[in-house]
């Protein structure tokens, strides 16, 4: 609504208030666990975007941007919280864990959404991620199979993205598997943090984050089989 030089003030501003809070209450731990994290995001996107075009980028370099980039502030966040509530430090752990799996486990499903979800429903440009160089997980997994693998390196290669090339993409990572094999490890990290979630004494908090995960991977569940052709339901069943 108000453009980007707004935006980006107001996100400078929340930013600044958020320091005065926690500096109010003297908060220590939860002022190093931000300032940590606020560093790990900055050489996360610089990571990023030193790796943009880079077709030789392997499934655990993927990861470990997907942490920089992602990851680390859902576990951040999650630790800020048992911080101030003053969890016991294996607790702390526990929670922390939660956030981290939970992170990838978005990171991921958001990255299968830019090729196989609809520009309304996803918010930005389908196939947005691939054009502007960044290689994701359906992609590096493809990049890997003999019969489509070739033709797809050389068509990125070209920045060859015009709707006919995005389109024949798209096809290419629901029928190699490429789609399935990402959902699949989405699914994989959401289980590792309900693991590490159901570790935690029962109570209505726990079951209100775990509610929030699952709400949170259902609805990208839901677009995902909703944003498109026939074949988006094919890849994940």
């Amino acid at each position: 609504m108000w453009g980007n030089q707004v935006s980006v003030l107001t996100g400078d501003y929340l930013f600044a208030a958020a320091f005065q809070l926690i500096n109010g209450y003297g908060l220590q731990d939860i002022m190093a666990t931000v300032t940590e994290t606020i560093r790990i995001m900055c050489a996360g996107e610089i990571k990023q975007m030193s790796m943009a075009h880079n077709l030789d980028i392997t499934e655990e370099e993927y990861l470990d941007k997907t942490f920089g980039k992602t990851a680390c502030l859902f576990a951040a966040s999650c630790r800020a919280g048992a911080l101030a509530s003053s969890m016991p430090v294996q607790e702390v752990g526990h929670i922390e864990d939660f956030g981290l799996y939970l992170g990838y486990a978005y990171q991921i499903m958001d990255d299968v959404l830019d090729f196989v979800s609809d520009s309304l429903r996803l918010g930005k440009p389908v196939g947005n991620d691939l054009v502007q160089g960044n290689i994701t997980l359906p992609v590096i997994y493809a990049l890997r199979k003999p019969g489509v693998g070739p033709w797809l390196h050389k068509t990125i290669e070209k920045r060859s993205f015009d709707e006919a090339n995005l389109q024949k993409i798209n096809k290419i990572l629901i029928d190699c598997g490429a789609i399935k094999y990402a959902v699949n490890r989405s699914h994989q990290f959401l289980l590792q943090g309900l693991d590490n979630l159901h570790i935690l004494p029962p109570g209505s908090a726990r079951n209100q984050l775990e509610e929030l995960a699952r709400f949170l991977m259902d609805d990208y569940f839901n677009k995902l089989k909703l944003g498109g052709e026939k074949g988006n339901q094919e890849a994940i069943d």
